[in-house]
């Protein structure tokens, strides 16, 4: 059974065993493969999430409910996979683990006024876990595992596919006047080094002047700390998981920023390593057309790849907004897609809508935000685009990973803009890439470009770079020397093209080139095929545009044309010749389009959206209805006529749509488009006068921002409300381009 892609299912109220079937029909109907059950429990950050289920988390009625859940999925074809977790971050049992043991709660070792040098249970404060404590992992298996275990177990490995640990994490941070600390380090530190941590102490907090020495006793406690972690905590659950037949996956903390995680939870490979699915977060627009691509997120895929894993997943969405589309999904996803994450976990579709709890989650992605009619043309492309083996091919050139604290805040920042460029600079030079760590420089087996951003301090380290060298591979270290000529190593002959990028993988029609248009700008892709390379295109679950402007290929050339945001899949076999589409003949035209209805969404108590009268008038010239409604949500119908002449025209393209729409020609459905570009195949027409109809959804985002002040001044916001009522929505409009064109 396949789980991708996935959604994230609140349960933030109590149920209904109707409820319940009722939401899983809907989220297979509208494509996806798995749900992720995401229990919300009532005490969990109240002061966020006002309301959650009332019933107790893990208790009877719970897993009642749970096994109605199961029993639905599998009659449904669902998978079913299980979050581990009341809230997050995992670990603490909804708070209960430190509430029965205070003992295995969160330390961290802190500096006083006077100088001296303690640790602190954080833990009774907070609830969090020791993740450096074994013990304590334990207990969370007995409170939460095996609790499923006992009630659904008969379905591990059928329905239910597997356990999602999410955003695990530490107190404190080295170079601060806390630092994260476990009872059980300091003989770990013995065991690993033949010294007492006690002696580096003073050494890890805020220093007036951050010496060689202290430099190289915080990187010694990190990898003290991140290794211990690795083996108590992920090390711990990886193997309760294998022994009883379910994947383990999941994603840490802070992935998106490479110094923060670092200086945080340490090695992020050696930690991943546990996972079966190895993900990240791309919850808050760090993957969005106005703020980053999500270079990151290779971070999953070098997981996958160096232990040989099918999947990397991302947590996608959250906090995007109520004003997020159909073309930001379809372009955020492709932007992790092409970097080797191939299961999408869009989030969250909360099983209630009062009011107190969707404000709370920030983005709803369910039946009530009209957004939600997209989903199917994006599941449909996600699964489809996804379906290759993440782990199945070793790159040629690899940067080395160093997870390391950094001295002060602006050498962290710098570090990242410069880690940052150089991966922009092999993605303009077509270089497929992954991160590797100290263990791959020693199990190396093929030569390898090894880039070693800035001036690794650990022995450890420059130990391994010294004998991979030695090995005869070459070393770069970045930027202190020049890279070498990058089209040594590009997977295709183009030279350099901003915006597009290319990800060479393994797919269950052959190895394949999966080509992304992240830009905004139109491309012509253009290479040459490499002596015996034959390349023909991978027709997508709507292939209007392929078979429009469709993939040309010779002995001597290729052209791809990409729209922007557009992802299309290239595989080795035979060609095919271009279908005579190609060339079809496009005619202007002018369509007048009716409002024949509209469905207003609104927020209230609960969100509705509901039909109201509408005398039949004419959309506005410009094609936005929302310019005489500037605050309007939801969804409406449009209707014309024109008039078919031979030859008979076989596509209709818009130059625009917002956000999303459906055709119905002669009141049979032409397909759903949810993302550019708007073309349409059109069914047989009859001669003279053909009727078409046109439905079109836009977000919630309109009615989001203009309920906001309301909400903000009765207290129904929180921190994520807040942080999006500052981005710029992505679409405003609801409507469609007048003009079009016609391909005879």
């Amino acid at each position: 059974m396949n789980a991708m892609p996935g959604i994230f299912w609140y349960w933030n109220a109590d149920p209904t065993p109707n409820g319940i079937r009722r939401q899983l029909t809907q989220i297979r109907a509208a494509g996806f493969r798995s749900v992720y059950l995401h229990p919300m429990p009532d005490n969990f950050r109240k002061s966020d999430f006002k309301s959650g289920m009332k019933m107790r988390y893990l208790g009877r009625k719970f897993f009642r409910l749970a096994r109605t859940a199961v029993d639905e999925c599998r009659r449904l074809g669902l998978r079913f996979m299980i979050y581990d977790e009341g809230g997050w971050p995992s670990g603490t049992a909804n708070g209960e683990l430190v509430k029965r043991r205070p003992e295995f709660g969160i330390h961290v070792l802190e500096r006083r006024a006077d100088g001296s040098i303690a640790p602190r249970n954080a833990g009774i404060d907070c609830g969090y876990p020791d993740l450096m404590n074994a013990r304590a992992t334990k207990l969370f298996l007995t409170l939460v595992h095996e609790r499923y275990r006992r009630e659904l177990g008969d379905e591990f490995g059928r329905t239910i596919g597997g356990i999602f640990t999410d955003e695990p994490r530490f107190f404190g941070e080295l170079g601060s006047d806390a630092v994260p600390w476990s009872p059980c380090l300091p003989e770990h530190y013995r065991s690993r080094y033949g010294s007492d941590v006690e002696e580096i102490y003073p050494l890890l907090f805020r220093l007036p002047e951050v010496t060689a020495e202290a430099e190289a006793a915080r990187r010694r406690y990190l990898e003290a700390y991140a290794t211990l972690t690795a083996e108590s905590y992920y090390g711990v659950i990886s193997g309760w998981c294998r022994r009883h037949g379910l994947p383990f996956e999941g994603h840490m903390n802070n992935e998106d920023l490479h110094s923060l995680h670092a200086a945080s939870l340490g090695d992020f490979l050696r930690c991943a390593d546990r996972f079966d699915v190895p993900g990240v977060d791309a919850i808050w627009r760090q993957i969005h057309p106005e703020s980053g691509n999500g270079n990151y997120a290779k971070l999953a895929s070098s997981s996958a790849i160096r232990n040989h894993r099918k999947e990397a997943l991302s947590e996608s969405f959250n906090v995007y907004g109520n004003g997020v589309t159909g073309q930001t999904m379809y372009w955020a996803g492709n932007a992790q897609l092409v970097r080797g994450i191939n299961r999408l976990l869009p989030m969250p579709f909360p099983y209630s809508d009062r009011r107190e709890a969707k404000v709370g989650c920030a983005t709803e992605l369910s039946p009530r935000n009209p957004v939600w009619n997209a989903l199917p043309a994006l599941t449909a492309h996600w699964a489809w685009a996804g379906n290759y083996d993440t782990g199945a091919i070793e790159p040629e050139v690899w940067i080395f990973y160093r997870p390391e604290p950094f001295s002060d805040k602006a050498a962290a920042s710098a570090f990242d803009a410069m880690l940052e460029a150089l991966q922009e600079k092999l993605n303009d030079a077509f270089v497929f890439w992954r991160f590797a760590g100290v263990d791959d420089l020693a199990a190396a087996t093929s030569k390898k470009l090894l880039i070693v951003p800035g001036e690794p301090m650990l022995p450890e380290q420059r130990r391994a770079i010294a004998g991979f060298a030695a090995a005869g591979n070459p070393v770069v270290r970045h930027p202190a020397e020049p890279l070498p000529d990058l089209a040594q190593y590009a997977c295709i002959c183009a030279g350099t093209e901003r915006g597009i990028r290319v990800l060479p993988c393994r797919r269950p029609e052959g190895e394949s080139l999966m080509i992304f248009n992240e830009s905004t700008e139109r491309k012509l892709l253009t290479f040459r095929p490499r002596a015996g390379e034959c390349w023909r295109e991978l027709a997508p679950p709507d292939p209007v545009h392929a078979e429009l402007e469709p993939f040309r290929t010779s002995e001597t050339k290729c052209e791809l044309p990409l729209v922007p945001g557009e992802l299309r899949i290239l595989t080795t076999g035979k060609a095919v010749p271009p279908s005579p589409a190609g060339s079809a003949e496009a005619k202007p035209t002018h369509l007048n389009w009716i409002v024949r209805s509209v469905l207003r969404s609104r927020i209230g108590e609960h969100i509705t959206c509901r039909r109201e009268p509408h005398s039949p008038v004419p959309l506005p010239a410009s094609g936005d209805f929302t310019e005489g409604e500037p605050d309007f949500s939801g969804v409406i119908e449009l209707e014309t006529e024109f008039n078919a002449a031979e030859p008979m025209p076989r596509y209709l393209e818009f130059d625009w749509v917002a956000a999303s729409a459906e055709l119905f020609v002669n009141g049979r459905s032409a397909g759903l488009r949810a993302f550019a570009p708007w073309i349409f195949r059109l069914p047989p027409l009859r001669p003279g006068r053909n009727r078409l109809k046109l439905v079109v959804s836009n977000p919630l985002g309109n009615e989001w921002r203009a309920r906001y002040p309301e909400m903000k001044r009765t207290g129904q916001t929180n921190s994520y409300a807040e942080r999006i009522a500052g981005f710029t929505p992505d679409e405003t409009r609801i409507g469609v381009s007048p003009a079009a064109k016609l391909y005879l």
